[in-house]
């Protein structure tokens, strides 16, 4: 990939805290911090977990306590955070590899291991979906379950004993007293070992909440149907974040200076990257900056901000380690315009004597300190971003580039018969049921979400400011019903074509 070597420089420089011509730098950068309050963080501790949806009341942990009343997407994750959810809150994790968490409400997920290797999603309480690319692993109610390549699993601890079920792929699941099982797509399995036996049925009961999770999936198949060869170059081209960026701007090649990306909204002369978002602070790291802009992820993490005369602000990757993995954060802006400013970053309280220094003084401690700037145009008659109208910058005409390629689609149909594992993970198959045969996993139809006979839930009519089902209790165990009949096969949703 083609960069800037001014540009890269800059990045360098800020990453050090020092200044440099045409670079624009926090004034409340690390060397004004207090090492002791906010130690750097080790170098292994490089890899971040973006919290990318939040709907409702959810919260950010760190080992078991909240940091935060009410969390903000965007967030970066680090080994010992989590996140809880409310009676009516939902959060999406995204890992930097295209591995996706999601909890509904009343649930609670912790991140581990992340300085050992991929890294593990403990469950400690609720239920939760995930989808693995291999390497990470499930754990909950003292069982492990690890995918030998990409899986879908959803695992339940709200109705005791527990299930996991296995939608796509296959999973090696370890439990107490030596009991193992090897899970593939349509199985699932209740956690209630008997005589050293995991019963394993060839089905997969549908839930209430799996529809919003087909939601959300799709939501992030559409997203990556419009990525380009920029993204593609990337060394981690299968993070979901780079589908925010796609949906909500455009890609440019531009000769000397690389990939650059700008948002839709930067034909807007009073823009600014910098205009809506949170000061957040977390433990060990000091005050982060959270963009309030829903794909505002990746282009504060690294790479650059740069401003071009005639077109506006544009982002550009660069080839950086995220601001975490050196222990000092700073803006990143390699080029500002004229009379612009970064907002200054506050710094922690400090005990004695007060004295001047750069930066926001906190008097007493703020998790979140939520920033909204406005400001005059910088420059009028910036050019529309669309897929369509060339633009000038740095002197080069360039024409956005376009979509190459769509993220992969989980759609399958539930099976019906029933088999056992015994300890050492052999397995003795049951009678057949009805429906034995077919296409292994589950997912519903749009408009159709079967076995929503929980206590307390009502699904509302379709709507466009509130699509999804939610419960408006609650989850509670069932009380005895009889088993309505199984839904007719659901058609396959059609993938994005490649272009």
């Amino acid at each position: 990939m083609k960069r800037n070597f001014t540009t890269w420089a800059a990045a360098l420089a800020l990453a050090a805290g020092l200044s440099v011509p045409g670079a624009a730098q926090d004034a409340g950068n690390a060397a004004n911090q207090n090492p002791a309050q906010n130690p750097a963080p080790n170098q292994s501790q490089n890899r971040a977990v973006r919290l990318s949806t939040i709907e409702g009341q959810v919260r950010i942990l760190q080992s078991g306590q909240s940091i935060t009343d009410q969390a903000v997407a965007n967030t970066p994750l680090f080994d010992g955070f989590g996140v809880q959810t409310g009676d009516d809150g939902r959060a999406e994790l995204q890992f930097p590899d295209g591995t996706v968490g999601r909890i509904p409400p009343d649930s609670s997920v912790s991140l581990e291991g992340m300085q050992q290797g991929a890294g593990d999603f403990l469950l400690d309480h609720g239920m939760g979906y995930f989808e693995l690319r291999g390497g990470e692993s499930v754990r909950f109610a003292g069982y492990t379950a690890a995918s030998t390549g990409a899986a879908v699993i959803r695992v339940k601890l709200d109705e005791a004993p527990g299930e996991i079920a296995v939608f796509d792929g296959a999973v090696h699941l370890e439990g107490p007293d030596g009991i193992t099982a090897d899970l593939h797509g349509g199985q699932s399995v209740r956690l209630a070992p008997s005589d050293s036996m995991l019963h394993v049925a060839e089905l997969v009961e549908p839930d209430s909440w799996d529809a919003w999770n087909s939601d959300r999936d799709q939501a992030l198949n559409t997203a990556a149907g419009s990525a380009t060869p920029a993204t593609k170059s990337m060394d981690d081209a299968t993070n979901p974040a780079w589908g925010d960026l796609n949906q909500n701007g455009n890609w440019y090649d531009v000769p000397n200076e690389g990939y650059v990306w700008s948002p839709y909204d930067a034909s807007n002369g009073s823009w600014d990257p910098y205009g809506i978002g949170y000061w957040m602070d977390s433990p060990g790291y000091g005050y982060t900056w959270v963009s309030g802009y829903s794909w505002g992820y990746l282009p504060y993490q690294c790479g650059l901000w740069n401003w071009y005369s005639g077109f506006g602000w544009g982002w550009a990757p660069g080839g950086c380690t995220p601001w975490w993995g050196g222990g000092v954060y700073a803006i990143n802006v390699g080029r500002g315009p004229g009379g612009w400013h970064p907002p200054g970053r506050p710094l922690p309280p400090r005990r004695g004597p007060a004295r001047p220094y750069g930066g926001i003084h906190a008097a007493a401690p703020q998790p979140i300190i939520a920033v909204h700037r406005n400001g005059p145009p910088l420059e009028t008659g910036l050019p529309l971003r669309d897929r369509r109208t060339p633009v000038t910058i740095a002197g080069a005409s360039v024409v956005p580039m376009r979509p190459v390629t769509v993220r992969p689609v989980y759609d399958h149909q539930p099976a019906r018969t029933q088999t056992q594992y015994n300890g050492s993970g052999g397995m003795t198959p049951g009678a057949g049921a009805p429906g034995a045969g077919n296409r292994p996993g589950y997912a519903p139809a749009p408009g159709q979400y079967p076995g929503q006979t929980k206590p307390g839930y009502t699904p509302p009519p379709p709507s466009a400011s509130h699509p999804r089902p939610a419960p408006s209790a609650p989850r509670a165990a069932p009380a005895p019903a009889p088993r309505a009949a199984p839904p007719p096969p659901a058609a396959p949703r059609p993938a994005s074509p490649k272009k």
